[in-house]
């Protein structure tokens, strides 16, 4: 097969390339003479040979240096299945991913798309990298757009500047490119201000999951600004249950609600649906203090409500105890 691959009749080599397509794992010595016939004048063999190096699990570094200039053939094929052929490996080194980075502006939308694809794999991605990226948010492509999206999902903590090109697309036209963000945004353990505030204007989205993980990632907050606040009254009145419960649940983990959000979640105990007045109930058990006419409120709907409902009103009253004795001791109530 070497012989072959070296041939100088065309039709020669590309039958051994064709052979080797075949082949789950090459030794290292046909991988480096096959990643010659990337260069070779055939356009066919080169085709054929990029199909075959992607079947590989794991290419060594003469042989990603041959796919870094394939990048650069003038046959968008050639270029698209080079990208592909990245796409299975779980390491590449810089000079791969600088490579990618140029495949990342190529003429061609599916080389575009391919480069994305390949980088989805890298967990630990250059700067440049990241910035490339970045600039592909605002391709004109959808699957290009999307597909980089994906790519700065898989990182364990993306920086500043990433994380503001994705708030900007969470004002995407396109659906798939808006979940794609709130997908990656839900990954990070670490998000800016202007970053949540992006994530509840998100709770006004049209596509409804994407409405229930901006609620279930501001849950997943200990401190939200107060805009993200504002954005989760709304949500309680979302047209979904769904929403409205994940909504009423972020107010659980925050110390501390402004009197609109207690008003806000005391209005939720009257939900039409059981698992949002419950979380209504939990969050408001949550917070230290209650104010006077939050509490009078609850006491008063205690004698409209079923046994179920009851029940989530005097687990709120249950953890301010202390607070309504002193209303007794005004005669409040």
């Amino acid at each position: 097969l070497n012989r072959a691959l070296q041939d100088e009749n065309a039709f020669v080599r590309l039958s051994a390339a064709e052979a080797l397509r075949n082949q789950s794992t090459l030794p290292e010595s046909i991988l480096i003479a096959f990643s010659r016939l990337l260069q070779d004048e055939n356009v066919n063999v080169r085709l054929s040979t990029a199909i075959a190096l992607g079947g590989q699990p794991s290419l060594p570094e003469s042989t990603l240096l041959a796919l870094n200039r394939s990048l650069q053939d003038v046959d968008d094929n050639v270029r698209l299945l080079t990208a592909y052929a990245l796409r299975v490996q779980s390491k590449l080194p810089e000079s791969t991913l600088i490579a990618l980075n140029r495949a990342l502006q190529d003429e061609n939308n599916d080389v575009k798309k391919s480069a994305a694809i390949a980088l989805i794999k890298q967990s630990a991605l250059p700067e440049s990298t990241l910035l490339a990226l970045n600039r592909s948010l605002q391709d004109v492509n959808d699957d290009v757009r999307v597909f980089a999206v994906h790519a700065l999902g898989m990182q364990p903590r993306l920086p500043e500047s990433t994380l503001i090109a994705l708030n900007r697309a969470f004002q995407d036209e396109n659906v798939n490119v808006r979940i794609s963000v709130v997908d990656a945004l839900g990954k990070q353990s670490t998000l800016l201000e202007s970053t949540l505030i992006a994530i509840s204007r998100a709770l006004q989205d049209e596509n409804v999951f994407i409405r229930m993980k901006a609620a279930v990632i501001l849950g997943e907050q200990s401190i939200l600004p107060k805009l993200a606040h504002l954005g989760l009254n709304s949500a309680l009145r979302d047209e979904d249950a769904y929403v409205r419960r994940l909504a009423a649940g972020a107010f659980g983990n925050q110390s501390k609600l402004s009197k609109s959000s207690l008003l806000t979640l005391k209005v939720a105990l009257q939900d039409e649906d059981v698992n949002v007045r419950r979380s209504a109930a939990f969050a408001l058990g949550e917070q230290p203090k209650l104010p006077e006419s939050v509490l009078l409120a609850l006491v008063d709907e205690l004698q409209y409500k079923n046994i179920d409902d009851q029940e989530s009103v005097l687990m709120v009253l249950d953890r301010h105890v202390e607070s309504i004795l002193m209303l007794q001791d005004k005669q409040k109530i």
